[in-house]
């Protein structure tokens, strides 16, 4: 998928063609509901920024990039709750990511 399809699938809130694309979506809305924050997704034509860098290596799991670019310690809870990467490594689509996540960060 590229960049643009991944705006239209969150803007849209599901993708008609691909599941775990529309638990993905479904799960950032739940979890940023929950934390009362607005979520904003969109198109990076290139990479011209830290923060571009930055969200471009998040997108390809590229996390030895990300470090390479980030300045700082990181913050605290920065790591990925671990239901989130069971989820990554044995993907499905019908399961309820979002409010997992939340349950994961006792929110």
């Amino acid at each position: 998928m590229d960049n643009i399809g991944a705006v239209d699938i969150f803007e849209k809130g599901y993708s008609p063609r691909c599941d775990l694309c529309t638990c993905v979506a479904r799960a950032i809305s739940v979890v940023a509901g929950r934390l009362a924050c607005r979520v904003a997704v969109s198109k990076i034509t290139r990479c011209s920024t830290v923060g571009a860098v930055l969200a471009d290596a998040l997108s390809k799991a590229d996390f030895h990039g990300f470090l390479r670019h980030w300045e700082g310690p990181l913050p605290e809870g920065a790591r990925a709750p671990l239901i989130l990467l069971r989820w990554v490594n044995d993907p499905d689509p019908y399961f309820p990511l979002g409010d997992a996540i939340i349950r994961a960060l006792n929110l």
